[in-house]
């Protein structure tokens, strides 16, 4: 999308960032990946949401992007360049599961199913239709909270939830930031408030202040999360439920549903 993608990519490289390139391929040109061949990232990333055409551009809503995308997964697992590919599991796609299971296999990637999905940033909840009925979720193998439940135990462990009133239950402010193109650095995509703006003060400050507020943030209603004893393998945060919402303190039912049967299918309730 950006003319200039390879100066900021040598850019990024020379200040000493480790780089993922996240890309969905169909753009992805000759000059481009003989860069990558030259001075390859640390991984590329991209999302095969279908094994099919038809299924693929359902998603995609780019006429040809299927065959741009296997083309180029082709060229790349050629140049033996550091592969991941992840799938988003919805409504569209789920009939599709072990066809994509297999396909992804095929390029010698491990299959990363993930059926979050949440309302645009500006709130808008049109991509929340597209979840899956929680019975549909997928079982065994495919279970696409686990990875979110193990993040969270081993940030806080079993002795977290003996500090109910801690707001933020994972990463945010400590290891996890986020920095938008105008210079506002956030504690993660999806809380977006306080801001620092880096380009006016110092990073290291934007740092400590951010933390801080992490750190000493409660809970200031008797919310149903404050006390929740399935909380490991919920999916939710305060981020998502203003969006979703329009309370940081709500629960989402969705995945707070999601989470309860997570818990008792694991058998890991916190006494």
């Amino acid at each position: 999308m950006r003319n200039d993608f390879l100066d900021l990519y040598e850019h990024a490289r020379k200040k000493g960032f480790i780089v993922t390139v996240f890309t969905s391929l169909i753009t992805l040109n000759s000059t481009v990946l003989k860069k990558f061949i030259e001075k390859p990232p640390f991984s590329i990333e991209t999302t095969l949401n279908g094994a099919t055409k038809e299924v693929f551009e359902k998603i995609s809503c780019v006429e040809g992007s299927f065959e741009k995308a296997i083309s180029n997964l082709r060229k790349i697992r050629g140049a033996k360049l550091p592969l991941k590919i992840k799938t988003k599991l919805s409504k569209n796609n789920i009939h599709e599961l072990h066809k994509l299971k297999k396909l992804v296999e095929s390029f010698d990637c491990e299959f990363l199913p993930n059926a979050e999905i949440y309302p645009r940033l500006d709130g808008d909840l049109k991509p929340c239709e597209y979840r899956l009925p929680l019975r549909d979720y997928p079982q065994s193998d495919y279970k696409v909270a686990d990875g979110c439940h193990k993040v969270n135990r081993a940030f806080a462990g079993k002795k977290q939830n003996t500090r109910p009133n801690r707001y933020f239950r994972c990463g945010v402010g400590n290891w996890l930031w986020h920095i938008n193109p105008y210079g506002e650095l956030n504690i993660c995509t999806y809380v977006r408030e306080p801001a620092y703006n880096v380009f006016k003060g110092d990073l290291l400050e934007g740092i400590y202040k951010l933390s801080n507020y992490v750190r000493t943030k409660e809970f200031e209603t008797e919310s149903e999360c404050r006390y929740c004893k399935a909380w490991e393998f919920c999916q939710s945060c305060p981020g998502k439920a203003r969006l979703e919402m329009k309370n940081e303190e709500l629960p989402i039912p969705y995945f707070c549903e999601l989470a309860h049967r997570i818990a008792r299918e694991e058998e890991m309730y916190l006494k």
